[in-house]
């Protein structure tokens, strides 16, 4: 799982190879219905929204406290599988040894990025 994760070409296919079962869930429950209603980017965004708020609901009962920092990581993870299918971005230039450094900057630079807009 994290083999094919962490040498996948695009950073949407990161994600849908992460936690596939999890990402069947959302594919059938969240955006295809959501696909049939609105934009393809904003279909593309809200399975991310929502999962990044199932993270933020665990860490609030860990914390005791409410958190909101994943919520708007995953937004800005699925805004960047937007961009990235927009400009037809792939890192097939890059080694699959490399890959793992573009997907973990994406993630750290996305939750640090968030951590810095809500503190």
């Amino acid at each position: 799982m994290c083999r094919q994760s962490f040498t996948s070409t695009t950073f949407a296919g990161f994600w849908r190879s992460w936690n596939p079962l999890f990402s069947y869930y959302l594919l059938y429950f969240c955006y295809a219905p959501l696909r049939k209603r609105v934009p393809r980017p904003l279909a593309q965004i809200a399975p991310f929204a929502l999962s990044g708020s199932v993270h933020d609901l665990a860490a609030t009962v860990a914390r005791g406290e409410p958190y909101l920092v994943f919520t708007l990581s995953f937004i800005f993870f699925g805004l960047w599988t937007v961009v990235e299918r927009g400009i037809g971005l792939r890192v097939t230039v890059f080694p699959a040894s490399i890959r793992p450094a573009y997907h973990l900057m994406l993630i750290v630079g996305g939750y640090w990025l968030s951590a810095r807009l809500l503190a």
